[in-house]
């Protein structure tokens, strides 16, 4: 009862039979997500993991009372700031809102501390997301996202682990601690910056009494955004490219030994010299790709027998879409190489793909087409694949990039709007492609349509800014290249209700800063 007194609610006084309303103040929780793959897990979890798909390897930590709390060599409270310099978070969750004190949340503390030791951490059953959902459970009387506290089991059921389940069971996961790391790296960084941020100690141990609560300060509203800011952000957007991260070895060459495993024997595919070939273009983006190099990968993405096979080379076509390609016969098999995974997106007759990760690189590599150094394929995407549209069957990549908004997973989504904002930056550039004024504006209006269609219930917040950029280049690409009363985007926003499904889209709980802000210069090229 008394717990509950200082967690706010109804306070009775039996002396009296009066029963007082005791107002408490509040404080904000947040969830910090970490990705501790680096988005690796996404893109290799379902090959790895023999089909089991894994979204990322969380690690969280929950912020409040100026600190962000985790358990990492024992419990660990810094501020956000020093966290984040070790390690971007993904996301940045608001849990809801406590009636806690800190001095109670301090006690709380101390007496689970024995239990979140360094000596007590296991990677499956007791890390850092067991310690968060603990902590919100106690601060708001609900846990964090079951999604996060469930991977553990999702990857322990998984067919590559399934057979050393008794064996698991039964031994302690001698694992280094990432929270661990995470903290040591954060303190050394604050160092190295001459930061002033100190942990605090344990308090002693003894009664809770009832705290005084100090006001909480007032949140100060964000200052407006001019249309001219707005604009000169959206402008200067550029291509979101997914790269190898500066050509790493491991992210090149694992997918290639599969790739070579897979091919049939004696086929040109198999080949050392083409898979040398395509191994030395993809780690330099600056060399030219050769035609050999190029139908390694087509010949991969065809097979229907090799899903490993297949899955290597989409995850290797992202890459091989941004290379020059070496003379025209290079150039016609990057062209056929755009066309397949055009086709691997919609999952449509002639194409082998049955998951939803091969879904996400093949529209990954799409959406890296825009960015390529084959000018064909540019004006491909710039024309909206008409060179392939209503000749062969292959979808368009603004049909692809609506199918994929509409896929229940995330990874596939976040895709689709990468897609449909690279043809956007695309299009606002000088590049040199000549498309007729007409065919733009209504490319330009499909693709105004797509972003804008039940923006206010994505859940993704990564969606939802890709989807405020493609919104905020258009209505910026508009404003720079029409007079005032040649607008027809900023037209069709007022009939489609633009102005309360960007505002509604960030009404969420889950919605991050970055979206936010978005959403504020879009509203502001309306005004």
């Amino acid at each position: 009862a008394f717990w509950r007194f200082l967690k706010g609610g109804t306070y009775v006084d039996t002396s009296f039979s009066v029963v007082f309303s005791v107002p408490m103040p509040r404080e904000r929780v947040q969830l910090a997500l970490y990705d501790l793959s680096g988005g690796m897990a996404a893109q290799l979890s379902a090959a790895l993991l023999q089909g089991t798909q894994i979204p990322m390897i969380p690690h969280t930590g929950v912020i409040v009372f100026g600190l962000e709390y985790f358990f990492g060599g024992g419990i660990q409270a810094m501020p956000h700031a020093a966290v984040a310099s070790n390690m971007a978070p993904v996301q940045i969750l608001d849990l809801g809102e406590t009636e806690v004190d800190k001095a109670t949340f301090q006690a709380f503390l101390d007496s689970i501390r024995p239990r979140y030791s360094a000596a007590t951490y296991n990677l499956f059953r007791h890390n850092c997301n067991n310690f968060s959902d603990e902590v919100a459970q106690f601060l708001i009387g609900r846990g964090i996202p079951d999604w996060i506290t469930e991977l553990p089991s999702k990857v322990l059921n998984s067919p590559l682990f399934a057979s050393f389940g008794p064996m698991l069971s039964n031994m302690r996961m001698d694992i280094p601690d990432p929270g661990a790391g995470i903290a040591a790296n954060a303190r050394a960084n604050a160092a190295a910056n001459h930061g002033e941020f100190r942990v605090p100690p344990a308090p002693h141990a003894s009664p809770a009494t009832p705290a005084t609560f100090a006001r909480a300060e007032t949140t100060q509203m964000p200052a407006p955004v001019s249309a001219a800011d707005a604009r000169q952000h959206f402008m200067n957007m550029r291509c979101l490219v997914a790269t190898s991260a500066g050509g790493r070895v491991d992210l090149i060459d694992k997918p290639l030994r599969q790739l070579r495993i897979s091919a049939p024997e004696g086929s040109a595919a198999a080949s050392d010299a083409s898979i040398e070939e395509l191994r030395n273009a993809l780690r330099h983006r600056d060399l030219p790709i050769s035609a050999n190099a190029l139908a390694c990968l087509n010949s991969a993405i065809a097979r229907s027998g090799s899903t490993k096979g297949r899955f290597s080379a989409l995850l290797l076509t992202r890459l091989a879409m941004l290379n020059a390609p070496a003379d025209a016969h290079a150039s016609e098999e990057q062209r056929v190489l755009l066309r397949s995974c055009l086709q691997a997106a919609s999952g449509t007759p002639g194409s082998a793909t049955s998951s939803a990760s091969e879904c996400a690189l093949a529209a990954c590599a799409v959406a890296n087409a825009c960015d390529s150094k084959n000018e064909h394929l540019k004006k491909l995407m710039w024309e909206n694949g008409d060179g392939f549209a209503g000749h062969d069957g292959t979808p368009a990549p603004v049909d692809i990039a609506s199918s994929c908004l509409h896929h229940a997973r995330k990874e596939v989504r976040q895709m689709g709007a990468a897609i449909l904002l690279n043809m956007v930056i695309l299009r606002g550039r000088d590049s040199g492609v000549d498309i007729d004024g007409e065919a733009k504006r209504d490319l330009s209006a499909q693709i105004f349509c797509v972003a804008l269609e039940s923006l206010h219930s994505e859940g993704d917040t990564v969606v939802l800014e890709r989807r405020m950029g493609i919104l905020g280049c258009l209505l910026s690409f508009e404003a720079n290249e029409n007079a005032e009363d040649d607008r027809p985007l900023r037209e069709l926003a007022e009939g489609l209700g633009l102005s309360f499904e960007v505002e509604s889209a960030c009404d969420g709980p889950t919605r991050g800063q970055p979206a936010n802000d978005l959403a504020r210069k879009v509203l502001a090229l309306l005004k």
